[in-house]
C-alpha cells in the first residue's frame, strides 16, 4: 500500500484518564508530569493514555506496539469510541469524533462505516447502527 499523506485518523494530545472526576487533580499531576503510578497513588485514578499524538495516513499501515498496560487498547478504543477522551481530540476522516454525541456519533458510524468492509468492521469492532438494528 502506499501512503497518501492524507490523514485518516489523528489524535492530538489525547489523555485518558481512569476515575470519577478525571477532569479533576489527577489531570492537573498527569498535565504536570507526575508519573502514572503516582498520580494513581495520589488520586486514585488509572492514567490510561497521557499526551498521545498521531496520524495514521490513508493507505498507511499503521502498528500500536507496547508492552502490557502502556495504553494500545486504550489508544484504539478512543478512536471507535469506546472510551470517551479525558482531553484532546480524536478525528476521523475530518470529523471530531470526540465532540459527537447521541444521534451525530450513530450518523457518522451509518455515512463512515459503509465503506468498511464486513472484516474490518469485525476487526475494529464496530458496526453501523443500521446493522445491529432488528427488523
Amino acid at each position: 500500500m502506499t501512503n497518501s499523506g492524507d490523514p485518516q485518523i489523528e489524535l492530538d494530545g489525547v489523555y485518558k484518564i481512569f476515575g470519577p472526576q478525571p477532569r479533576g487533580r489527577a489531570f492537573e499531576l498527569c498535565k504536570s508530569g507526575v508519573g502514572k503510578d503516582d498520580v494513581q497513588r495520589q488520586s486514585g485514578h488509572v492514567v490510561g493514555l497521557n499526551n498521545v499524538s498521531f496520524d495514521v495516513n490513508k493507505g498507511e499501515i499503521f502498528v500500536v506496539m507496547g508492552l502490557s498496560g502502556s495504553g494500545k487498547s486504550t489508544a484504539i478504543r478512543t478512536v471507535n469510541r469506546l472510551h470517551d477522551i479525558t482531553a484532546g481530540s480524536v478525528t476521523v476522516d475530518g470529523i471530531e469524533v470526540s465532540s459527537l454525541d447521541g444521534r451525530a456519533l450513530l450518523d457518522s458510524d451509518d455515512r463512515e462505516l459503509s465503506e468498511l468492509s464486513f472484516s474490518s468492521r469485525l476487526m475494529y469492532g464496530v458496526f453501523p447502527s443500521s446493522a445491529c438494528s432488528r427488523p
